[in-house]
């Protein structure tokens, strides 16, 4: 795994914690995906993620949660 380079050990923790939660997420949207699909093949299912978070991604790797006042480009993908 890439980390952002000079995070403390607390920053790392909370790095991993997010992208954790992030593949997480994505094994339950696939599941339910499989699911509906295996159900009604002729529908379909619309799924709206929320906003990204930025987690020490963007220099100088301070940053952690959301901000509209001063955005990145985690805080969108």
């Amino acid at each position: 795994q890439h980390l952002p380079a000079g995070l403390t050990p607390e920053q790392v923790a909370t790095y991993n914690d997010y992208d954790s939660a992030q593949h997480f997420n994505d094994k339950v949207v696939t599941q339910i995906i499989k699911d509906y699909r295996a159900t009604d093949p002729n529908g379909f299912l619309l799924y709206f993620s929320d906003h990204g978070e930025e987690v020490y991604d963007t220099p100088p790797h301070q940053t952690q949660g959301r901000n509209e006042e001063t955005p990145t480009r985690h805080m969108y993908t």
